[in-house]
């Protein structure tokens, strides 16, 4: 299996869709949870093999309130002889337009080991540290020249967008720091679609295509798909991607605290 096994489950939930939101408009709040099921395909093997979970909280500093997203992966006991991970994010953000200012990574997949802090300074500079398996820190600098997210932040902010509202087939660009460098995702709004979720029931979605620019984190071939549920939570309920060796995806398998009804549940 590809490393990159929660790097994927995030990235292909974090399209920009959102530019200024106030805090009662956002889709979520602190308190939600999403728990996601991953599932690996590569011939005969079509399992489960491990789960994401998505979590919000809110905390305040001497400046203003502001939320910490988190998001623990891990493959299933019986498959660590395989292919062990034990992946950490988290992003702290301002609620009022998802502008984050700090990022932790701490990934464990297999042999490969990578620690991220990131801070997000002003005037759109980026201090990056990474760290790879045993190798020392090192500490680098960008100047972007437009609003630049990490991972989670950018989970967030596509839910705060009329995502209907983007013409079809349409592409956008936006860029996200990992890793020690800039990244980007093309994406396109590919209209609507009725989606069955394995245990939760057919829901009206909206779904979205991505494709990352080829650079340090993604090759710059994978096609992935996202249906995100077509109501005011605009959860994202089933993803899908291939990988170098086989195919992944990952479903929505339960949820708690949504801050709207999910009314795109048909039955």
């Amino acid at each position: 299996m590809k490393r990159s096994f929660l790097l994927l489950a995030i990235a292909v939930l974090n399209l920009d869709f959102v530019f200024a939101q106030k805090e009662n408009q956002l889709a979520f709040a602190p308190g939600e949870m999403l728990h996601y099921l991953v599932k690996y395909q590569w011939g005969p093997f079509n399992t489960e093999v491990g789960d994401v979970v998505f979590t919000i909280e809110q905390k305040s500093d001497t400046i203003k309130p502001y939320y910490i997203a988190k998001a623990n992966g891990k493959s299933f006991k019986f498959y660590d002889v395989f292919f062990k991970v034990r992946d950490y994010y988290e992003s702290r953000f301002y609620p009022e337009d998802i502008t984050p200012f700090y990022f932790y990574r701490d990934v464990l997949e297999g042999k490969y080991r990578m620690k991220n802090y990131i801070y997000f300074l002003k005037d759109n500079n980026i201090r990056a540290l990474y760290k790879k398996r045993d190798n020392p820190i090192r500490d680098t600098l960008h100047k972007v020249p437009t609003k630049t997210y990490d991972l989670l932040s950018l989970v967030y902010s596509i839910r705060n967008e009329n995502i209907s509202s983007k013409p079809v087939g349409v592409a956008f660009t936006v860029s996200f720091a990992i890793d020690g460098k800039i990244n980007y995702v093309k994406y396109s709004y590919a209209g609507s679609e009725v989606k069955k979720v394995f245990g939760l029931g057919t829901f009206n979605t909206l779904k979205i295509e991505a494709k990352p620019v080829a650079g340090h984190a993604f090759k710059g071939n994978e096609v992935i798909s996202i249906w995100v549920s077509a109501d005011e939570n605009r959860v994202p309920l089933i993803i899908e991607t291939s990988i170098q060796v086989g195919y992944i995806s990952a479903r929505l398998a339960e949820y708690a605290n949504l801050k709207y009804p999910l009314k795109s549940r048909v039955k």
